[in-house]
């Protein structure tokens, strides 16, 4: 791949760090993937980070909107309806002083019905009830994802790119120095290899 999942959890690992010192601040994420179809589906995703922002703002208890998408689903022994998930996220996101969603490989969902998941994500970010919300999302350069994210609120980097050369070069430069493998390097040889390694990324 083109290291999408590995900037995402990278980002996902930071956020929760965050999250952890700032009182009223919420993560949830999902990684879309070819391999399941189970993880190709926007309901799934919606439950998803629904469930995970909950629990994460557990202290405040159930939202009343919950509660009646929950008792609406079992009266009716039906799945929520996806409008119906959609407005209860966007209660959710709004009940946190900050709110931050990932969603890896928007490319890895099915581009029949791919319109709906970017329509959504439109709305979401639209939507003045969703409070302080953030959005990161990775995927590779599709016309139709590309073309929906075209808002002045979005800020898009290229991973085959120079302008995170670097941020390549501090990584190498990070694990050059602390990893024991390469303590018995010359700082000679050290340098070849940072100097290969981002000459060679690209991005």
């Amino acid at each position: 791949g083109c290291g999408k999942s590995v900037l995402s959890a990278a980002a996902i690992e930071d956020i929760k760090r965050l999250c952890f010192v700032e009182k009223g601040h919420t993560v949830a994420y999902f990684y879309f993937t070819f391999s399941d179809p189970k993880k190709q589906d926007l309901r799934n995703m919606l439950r998803s980070i629904i469930g995970q922002l909950l629990l994460a703002s557990s202290d405040i208890g159930l939202p009343d909107e919950i509660i009646k998408l929950y008792r609406s689903s079992k009266a009716s022994g039906m799945l929520p309806d996806i409008k119906d998930l959609q407005v209860a996220l966007s209660h959710i996101t709004g009940l946190s002083r900050k709110t931050f969603i990932i969603l890896d490989a928007l490319d890895e969902f099915p581009k029949a019905t791919r319109g709906r998941l970017l329509s959504w994500i439109g709305e979401l970010r639209a939507d003045p009830d969703a409070g302080s919300l953030s959005l990161l999302m990775t995927s590779r350069p599709e016309t139709d994802i590309a073309k929906s994210l075209e808002l002045p609120t979005t800020f898009a980097i290229p991973l085959q790119s120079k302008f995170i050369d670097p941020d390549i070069q501090s990584y190498i430069e990070s694990c050059l120095d602390r990893r024991p493998g390469f303590t018995k390097f010359t700082e000679v040889m050290k340098g070849e290899i940072k100097e290969r390694l981002v000459s060679g990324s690209q991005g």
